[in-house]
């Protein structure tokens, strides 16, 4: 640790840069060029990297999960699906909090702080338009206005499901009571975490029939922290890795198949299907010689050559079964 100047040194100091003895930053710089000042900030403005092991799977279970349940509340087919993860500051989420989102401040227990949801426009008015009734979703206008009161409680719904689908994503590394504590009409008066707070922020699309919109789950960084060791037991290293290719490996080549050499084809129309009488004869269209297409799983993949062998019907192989050969067949 560097030793502090007393007060008798420091008033040495002044008197010298008076007498011109130490050589003021004018000075300097007639001297020569000198290393220019690197800018540090206190505040810590870009967020540092952002590594918590599975949390990306686990927000992928959420988004599956808050499909099914949107669809059952909306009677709709809806798509919801992560499309990104970032950190940021808190300040910086606030300004990107446009005023016609509905935004749902929720708690996460046992984690020290909550989180947010928001829903933009394009999801948040068709959803309300149709809890309340209407049919025809194709014709929903979007307005350009914030949401009522009335509007951002019957969003509350959706918002509680949201809560209980994030509690159930979380269930393999921490048991979550998350809740919907409030909605909010105007994002100013949501703090419950300093300014320069690091942020989580995950971004969804959220496809509802003809409109597509987004969603943003925002938690705490400091929130996620004590789970990293949690998230990081959850993930698989490369020997579990390996050992579990090798183990799929093996079990494919274990794995039985059905294989068929099919003699011929030939198309007919229904009526001649349906006058097909006993002792017909139908003409494959196949010489006697001619290769067969053997099939393994319905699917063509070799040729051969049909025989006997110690008394049974046979195929002997004598290549692989290419497209352009059975196109020149025909």
């Amino acid at each position: 640790m560097e030793r502090i100047l007393s007060k008798e040194e420091i008033s040495e100091l002044l008197n010298s840069i008076r007498d011109g003895q130490i050589p003021l930053e004018e000075d300097l710089e007639e001297n020569g060029p000198q290393e220019k000042a690197v800018q540090f900030d206190l505040f810590q403005s870009k967020a540092k990297s952002f590594e918590l092991g599975i949390f990306d799977l686990i927000l992928d279970s959420f988004a599956r999960n808050f499909s099914i349940s949107l669809t059952n509340r909306l009677q709709r087919s809806v798509m919801v699906k992560r499309t990104s993860i970032e950190t940021t500051l808190f300040r910086t989420v606030l300004d990107q909090i446009s005023s016609t989102n509905a935004v749902g401040l929720i708690s996460m227990t046992p984690l020290r702080w909550g989180g947010l949801i928001t829903l933009d426009d394009k999801v948040a008015f068709p959803a309300v338009e149709i809890l309340l009734g209407a049919n025809d979703v194709h014709r929903i206008l979007i307005p350009n206005r914030a949401l009522t009161s009335i509007e951002t409680n019957i969003l509350t719904s959706i918002f509680n499901d949201a809560c209980a689908d994030l509690n159930k994503a979380f269930l393999p590394v921490e048991k979550l009571s998350g809740t919907l504590l409030k909605m909010e009409n105007n994002p100013r008066l949501i703090n419950f975490v300093a300014p320069d707070a690091q942020i989580v922020k995950a971004h969804f699309r959220i496809q509802l029939n003809n409109f597509t919109g987004r969603m943003n789950l925002m938690i705490p960084l400091l929130s996620l922290e004590p789970l990293k060791e949690k998230f990081r037991a959850k993930t698989p290293d490369e020997s579990q890795a390996e050992t579990w290719r090798n183990h799929m490996t093996t079990e494919l080549m274990n794995a039985e198949v059905s294989m068929e050499a099919q003699l011929g084809k030939i198309t007919f129309t229904l009526r001649d299907i349906l006058n097909f009488q006993v002792g017909d004869i139908i003409e494959m269209r196949a010489f006697k010689n001619e290769q067969l297409r053997v099939l393994v799983e319905g699917k063509p993949k070799y040729l051969g050559v049909a025989g006997v062998r110690n008394g049974k019907k046979a195929i002997r192989l004598t290549g692989k079964y290419r497209k352009e050969t059975d196109d020149g067949r025909r």
